[in-house]
């Protein structure tokens, strides 16, 4: 879906709440996204990254302020999908709920002990420590 008047208008259409509008742009940009992503992860991976970029673009569509751009925006969004299901996979916790957190909550440390845990992992960035990157 390249940036036309045409597409733009099925966006427009799509964040007004017509369904068959945004299954026409879903459609449209499923093709070169799927091509995409199977460059990025290959092809074992490349429905789950797919269906979970297109329903973050199917729940944000209505945040998009410039519809011409609806292919460059959703381009951005495959990689933070292909990044939540790389890390659903490695730790086998469903993305719903941050690794941390269920890590956490699952202890076998008494209640106290977990939520000061949680209250240490939930500081302001500014209060963190910087992270040495390697």
């Amino acid at each position: 879906m390249r940036g036309t008047d045409d597409s733009a208008g099925w966006v427009i259409r799509a964040q007004c709440g017509d369904r068959d509008a945004l299954e026409h742009v879903l459609r449209a940009i499923q093709t070169p996204l799927r091509r995409y992503v199977e460059r990025l992860v290959g092809p074992t991976a490349t429905d789950d990254v797919l269906q979970t970029a297109l329903i973050s673009i199917a729940k944000h569509l209505k945040w998009l302020t410039e519809p011409r751009l609806v292919s460059p925006w959703a381009y951005r969004i495959v990689p933070r999908a292909r990044h939540s299901i790389i890390c659903e996979r490695k730790s086998g916790v469903a993305s719903i709920i941050p690794t941390r957190i269920c890590s956490i909550t699952s202890s076998p440390l008494n209640p106290d002990r977990r939520v000061s845990r949680f209250r240490s992992w939930w500081t302001a960035p500014e209060s963190r420590p910087p992270v040495a990157l390697s």
